[in-house]
C-alpha cells in the first residue's frame, strides 16, 4: 500500500499519457495485412478505419493528459480525470454490450 500512497496525480498523468500515445500509435499505424491477422476475420475497411478513430481519440487523451500536468487549479484537474473516468466507463459499457451481444 506504500507505492500506491507515494503515487501523485501528476504520476498518474504521466503513465496516462505515455500509455495512451502508445496505444493510440499503434492502433493508428497498424498495417492492413496485420489488422487483418490480429482480428481473426477478413479484412474489414471499414473496422480498420473504427479502429484508426478510435486510436486517433486516444492520441487525444494522452495530449490532454500531459497538458494537465501544466494547470496548477485543482478544480480544472479534478474535472478532467472525472472526465476520463466517464469517458472509460461508457466505452467500457459499449464494449461489454458488444461482447455480449456478439453471435
Amino acid at each position: 500500500m506504500d507505492a500506491l500512497d507515494a503515487l501523485s496525480f501528476d504520476h498518474v498523468l504521466r503513465l496516462h499519457a505515455g500509455c495512451s500515445l502508445a496505444v493510440g500509435a499503434c492502433m493508428v499505424l497498424v498495417p492492413h495485412a496485420l489488422f487483418g491477422r490480429l482480428s481473426g476475420e477478413p479484412y474489414s475497411h471499414v473496422a480498420h478505419e473504427l479502429a484508426r478513430c478510435y486510436g486517433g481519440l486516444t492520441l487525444a487523451q494522452a495530449w490532454f493528459a500531459w497538458r494537465t500536468l501544466g494547470i496548477a487549479d485543482g478544480r480544472v484537474r479534478r474535472m478532467l480525470a472525472e472526465s476520463y473516468a466517464v469517458c472509460y466507463a461508457l466505452t467500457s459499457a459499449a464494449l461489454l454490450r458488444a461482447a455480449l451481444s456478439s453471435p
